[in-house]
């Protein structure tokens, strides 16, 4: 089979007030889009396409723009400005608020984009040369993290691991949060409580963008790797009491140094 499909979630944003300038955060989710029913584990489908649609959208506090729609099969299609509006933006709004996140991550954007096989890169509804994704862009009340208290540097991390029925690494996935706060931790390690908030905020979310929208059609969350033609939909979720570091966080950061002399 070709021609296999499937969606590229992403989110992102900065610190405020202006803690770290320059400095952002972005996590991705990918998910199967299904026209009928869904296996646990399966061949990502090939029979719908992106086609040209005009999307310009005003909310209360945020835009949603973008060139695509999905016609599936027969007359099923899936809109991706309504799947952004009426899943994505709330169900993220919420995770937000439950993840341990800092007071300082603001969320900005939303993005959704149609990735093919065997590349993963963006597909284009025609008459469009390149794929570019549907974006919902805040304009005001961006949505921040709950915790206040000391800001833990951003490649720092608490890591959510994803786990589906595939048996190996093709079935295992993981994302990193954004900065939480030294209230997170416990003797070095993250909390038990903390730890069991942020594993239900994350099932919560994955629970928000997955289901039934539409006349047979369906969404999951699923860990999608190369050459992106199979699937497996995450059906738990762990987070561990060890904090991650990410290393090409802690490279890109532009230091500063105190220096003193040492006399003798």
């Amino acid at each position: 089979m070709a021609g296999e499909k499937h969606l590229l979630l992403s989110w992102g944003g900065d610190y405020v007030p202006n803690t770290m300038p320059g400095e952002i955060w972005m996590n991705t989710l990918r998910l199967a889009l299904v026209f009928g029913s869904v296996d646990p584990v399966a061949t990502l489908p090939s029979n719908y396409e992106p086609v040209a649609a005009t999307i310009a959208r005003t909310e209360a506090t945020y835009t949603i723009a973008g060139n695509w729609a999905i016609q599936g099969p027969l007359t099923s299609t899936f809109q991706p400005d309504d799947y952004l509006n009426d899943q994505v933006e709330p169900a993220l709004a919420t995770w937000m608020l439950y993840a341990q996140l800092s007071n300082q991550v603001r969320l900005r954007w939303i993005e959704l984009a149609v990735c093919g096989a065997p590349s993963g890169n963006q597909v284009p509804a025609p008459p469009y040369a390149t794929g570019s994704p549907c974006r919902l862009e805040y304009t005001s009340s961006y949505p921040v993290g709950n915790l206040s208290g000391t800001q833990l540097p951003p490649n720092n991390s608490i890591v959510v691991s994803h786990r589906t029925q595939q048996v190996g690494p093709k079935g295992r996935g993981r994302m990193f949060l954004p900065t939480t706060t030294s209230g997170s931790l416990s003797g070095g390690k993250i909390g038990t409580t903390p730890q069991t908030d942020i594993a239900a905020a994350q099932v919560a979310l994955l629970e928000a963008l997955g289901g039934e929208f539409g006349d047979d059609v369906n969404v999951r969350p699923a860990v999608i790797g190369k050459p992106y033609t199979s699937y497996a939909v995450i059906n738990q979720v762990q987070v561990g009491n060890v904090m991650d570091s990410q290393r090409r966080r802690r490279n890109a950061f532009t230091e500063t140094y105190v220096s003193d002399s040492v006399s003798y």
